[in-house]
């Protein structure tokens, strides 16, 4: 892939040699026929192009795709492509955009969901991205991809395209807490997707734990408390649990194919009380 032309001309010469007809009672002509077309295709630059792009094309997005443009179709692209390229407007253009500020570019990438790994890249968010641009890491590299607890219980699916020098990958986030490795180059991209939970939030499997915090308060004259479900809904849960009860509340847990697992719920009293005398002054005061 990467063969200048040069190259191609020397092993085309030693393959020649070898496999030619004349020289090979077993070689048939059609072999050598189409090791005389491939050098044809790839000594031609022109050619070349339109080669290189069908092959991405068909890697990346599948032979039905490309087989939608004929090869002058490919070549009228190219020939607009290399005088655009050329023109005075494009490069304009391109020293326009130099110009403008690193910050400036990074909001207009985060428009477009676009991520270009960096070094001091380690965490993500997944739902701030829809591209990765990997196809410069000159090392091992492990990311950390956030997904929330919301879309893990709600189940949404998401796709991300990773771009590396040679390939496109589409990779479908479908669940949570598992790694997925890429081979790039020499070196290993190892992605991990994990569910971040918000405060007071636990799992076990598909079950989730929401530790509620009250205060003395709270305790004594608050007949229900709003929860807030991680799809947002909310609930309103009962005062009659006794410190550190739990209540379950089945089939509001996350989903594991067609089950779902259960909600617990533990009230725990927060008396923010720093000392054993502070804390008398708040029962005194209560109930006097």
């Amino acid at each position: 892939k990467n063969s200048t032309t040069q190259e191609i001309k020397k092993h085309y010469y030693k393959l020649a040699k070898r496999y030619h007809p004349d020289k090979n009672n077993g070689i048939s002509d059609e072999s050598f026929k189409l090791l005389s077309e491939a050098y044809s295709t790839l000594s031609n630059p022109k050619k070349r192009y339109l080669y290189d792009m069908k092959l991405l094309f068909k890697e990346n997005l599948g032979e039905d795709f490309i087989n939608h443009f004929s090869d002058i179709e490919l070549e009228i692209l190219h020939d607009y492509y290399l005088r655009l390229k050329e023109s005075t407007e494009f490069k304009f253009l391109k020293l326009l955009y130099d110009s403008l500020p690193k910050n400036f570019k990074e909001k207009v990438k985060r428009k477009f969901k676009q991520h270009k790994l960096d070094k001091k890249d380690t965490l993500l968010n997944l739902k701030d991205i829809k591209y990765i641009y990997a196809n410069s890491i000159d090392n091992d590299y492990i990311l950390n991809l956030n997904r929330s607890l919301k879309d893990v219980y709600l189940n949404v699916n998401k796709e991300i395209i990773l771009v590396t020098k040679n390939y496109a990958y589409h990779v479908f986030i479908t669940s949570s807490d598992y790694s997925l490795e890429f081979k790039i180059s020499n070196h290993v991209l190892t992605i991990h997707i994990q569910t971040v939970l918000p405060e007071h939030y636990t799992l076990n499997g598909q079950d989730i734990y929401y530790n509620h915090r009250i205060n003395l308060y709270e305790y004594y004259f608050v007949d229900t408390f709003p929860i807030v479900l991680p799809n947002e809904i909310q609930i309103n849960l009962k005062n009659s649990l006794e410190f550190n009860n739990s209540v379950k509340i089945p089939y509001l847990g996350l989903k594991d194919g067609c089950k779902r697992g259960d909600l617990y719920i533990y009230k725990n009293l927060d008396l923010m009380i720093q000392n054993k005398h502070q804390y008398e002054s708040v029962i005194k005061e209560i109930f006097t």
